[in-house]
């Protein structure tokens, strides 16, 4: 293991815990607890050890400030850093409904949610441009402030749960980034699966992705290159929910590979690769899993159902 690479468990693993399980069958993507497993390969003179965060006092950086954005919950943010990119070194995508009840009280109902952005030029103070590719005032669900704001907003397409990946080896330009998750046009019908775009902000190509049961689309998709095959791509994903032991991680791998965003085998669901204790009280809510050096890093958020979620640092 590469000493950044160590630099960066020690900075991550602040939260991780004992008490995650590799799937039976698991193999290549199985995950490991940092502190529930001892096999991790370090260089002589580094530990493993639990680090001390400090939070940025400027937090929180990005709040919900715009009367399109009367909560910003389930926002499964996507964070890009591409410092010669003229449209920003940061560029963020993120969830957020925009529209809906009885959000001061509850978790809301008749929800209606989609995807904004932002940019930056140094990942702390973001900006919210005016796009003009989404309009509210079609939006029946949306307050009056937001319905006057028309075109004039940071909202891209209506949808959820969706990973982008700024794909720098695909040779076509009109797909350097990818989206994996719900998409729904303004001008059609909402579809979960896959997307393409030129610059981040106008999709197309939108194709479905259809698993069967347990695979759920209401968590945060990733989906990202696999070093290892060129042309072969890398989906995380959600299985199970309702019975034991509840939400659990997914991964399919292309099987027949190409330029675009691979194709996956969906006659089956993606392989559960990792899950919580076996009594559901801590579930595996979602996972961003991602190429480092030569080995995978996951960072996965745990749903303790007894208090809110927290995220953890596992590797494969």
């Amino acid at each position: 293991m590469a000493p950044i690479l160590a630099a960066a468990l020690l900075l991550h693993a602040a939260t991780a815990q004992q008490g995650f399980t590799n799937a039976p069958g698991s193999t290549k993507y199985a995950a490991i607890s940092l502190f529930a497993n001892t096999t991790v390969d370090l260089p002589a003179g580094i530990a493993v050890t639990i680090g001390t965060v400090t939070k940025d006092p400027r937090n929180p950086l990005l709040i919900q400030d715009k009367p399109w954005e009367p909560r910003l919950d389930n926002s499964y943010p996507n964070v890009i850093h591409t410092p010669s990119d003229s449209m920003g070194a940061y560029r963020l995508w993120y969830g957020g409904f925009i529209a809906g009840n009885h959000f001061n009280t509850s978790q809301g109902s008749m929800r209606v949610s989609a995807l904004h952005y932002a940019n930056s030029s140094d990942g702390i103070v973001w900006s919210k441009p005016a796009l003009g590719l989404f309009d509210l005032a079609k939006v029946p669900e949306c307050s009056t402030a937001a319905k006057a704001a028309g075109t004039q907003n940071n909202i891209l397409i209506g949808g959820s749960g969706t990973g982008i990946f700024r794909d720098g080896d695909d040779v076509n330009a009109s797909r350097r980034f990818k989206a994996f998750g719900t998409l729904c046009p303004q001008d059609g019908d909402c579809v979960s699966g896959v997307a393409t775009s030129t610059d981040g902000l106008t999709w197309n190509d939108i194709k479905p992705v259809t698993w069967p049961a347990p695979q759920r689309y209401d968590c945060h998709q990733n989906v990202v290159r696999d070093p290892a095959n060129g042309n072969g791509f890398v989906y995380t994903t959600r299985d199970g929910f309702s019975k034991l032991p509840g939400r659990t991680i997914g991964i399919a791998t292309a099987t027949t590979p190409t330029a675009a965003y691979g194709e996956v085998d969906v006659t089956k669901a993606p392989a559960e690769v990792e899950r919580g204790d076996s009594k559901g009280a801590h579930q595996l809510y979602a996972q961003v899993t991602f190429p480092f050096y030569n080995i995978w890093l996951g960072l996965v958020a745990v749903n303790h159902l007894s208090v809110c979620p927290r995220s953890h640092l596992l590797t494969s």
